[in-house]
């Protein structure tokens, strides 16, 4: 059985890997695609998307792909 994600782990996951890429908020959102005050949100655990695991799912991949483009 899944375990549910807590707003409070979500926020943690977003942060977490925004940091591990060295970005700010804003250069995170343009990687992502949302909005700053959505990621500001996220972040402070007020919110959460309606498709978690999609929105996981769409994060990590930005980030494996701004690593690999980091790396080349």
């Amino acid at each position: 059985m899944d375990k549910e994600l807590t707003v409070e782990e979500f926020a943690d996951f977003v942060r977490f890997m925004r940091k591990s890429i060295n970005l700010s908020q804003i250069a995170f959102v343009q990687v992502i695609g949302v909005e700053v005050s959505t990621i500001g949100r996220w972040e402070l655990a007020k919110m959460m998307p309606t498709d978690i695991y999609a929105t996981v799912q769409d994060i990590r991949e930005a980030v494996k792909s701004t690593i690999r483009n980091k790396s080349a």
